[in-house]
């Protein structure tokens, strides 16, 4: 089994439960782990941020009674994109099994939103502006909303050559709360949840199982000038 986890921390891993104790039993199990650490607009960056990006700033969203703090991403006020993802320590799709990530939706407008894994993204400035579309010429898996065009989140399956499979969730844009948004792969089918209540089935039959996938949480501005943001809380890839 294999497991990778992007994942907002504090400086101190110890007050979240990641302290010396966890880590020795991480270096004996087969689990990749990769985290961010200390939440502060002038420490944080992207994970493995593609050149050429521009993230504006990073901040945090306050927590509430009943919601989680959440690092914030705010794009500057020009067409740009924000990134979060990894190669998840290699895995293919011929041995994902889950994804699942919490984040937070802030602005309402002119905003697209992924969340998913992603085939042959190299996380270099020429394959992410690929993803600054609805229709990305690759394979994937994933969520999409188009704020201010969409109503609802969108699961998605891609073929290699970007031909897509689209169930509307009718899950509508939510900026009061954050979700969890989560994909398994059950044979051919990938089955997409939000908030643990399954939204849809789609079949995979025709992708390439030896693509390694990428877990993405991002947003773009539409191609235009906008400030928009959105929070992350947490990513986890589980593999065979």
């Amino acid at each position: 089994m294999t497991i990778g986890i992007a994942k907002r921390m504090l400086a101190n891993p110890d007050n979240i439960g990641m302290g010396s104790q966890a880590n020795a039993l991480i270096n004996n199990l087969p689990i990749t782990v990769w985290m961010r650490y200390n939440m502060s607009a002038s420490n944080w960056g992207f994970y493995n941020q593609p050149a050429g990006t521009s993230a504006g700033s990073i901040s945090e969203i306050a927590p509430t009674a009943t919601d989680y703090v959440y690092g914030q991403s705010q794009i500057a006020a020009a067409a740009n994109i924000a990134f979060l993802g990894s190669a998840a320590a290699g895995t293919t799709l011929g041995i994902f099994q889950r994804f699942q990530a919490r984040v937070k939706q802030v602005t309402s407008v002119s905003t697209r939103y992924w969340i998913g894994m992603f085939g042959q993204i190299n996380l270099g400035a020429a394959n992410q502006a690929q993803i600054k579309t609805a229709t990305p010429a690759f394979q994937y898996l994933a969520f999409r909303m188009q704020a201010g065009l969409e109503g609802t989140w969108k699961a998605i399956v891609a073929q290699p050559a970007g031909t897509q499979a689209i169930v509307d969730t009718g899950f509508a844009f939510d900026n009061t709360h954050g979700h969890t948004f989560s994909i398994y792969l059950s044979g051919t089918t990938a089955q997409f949840f939000i908030d643990f209540a399954l939204k849809a089935q789609i079949s995979t039959v025709g992708l390439n199982l030896g693509t390694i996938m990428t877990n993405v949480c991002c947003l773009d501005n539409l191609g235009t000038a906008n400030v928009v943001q959105f929070g992350h809380l947490y990513t986890v890839v589980l593999g065979a």
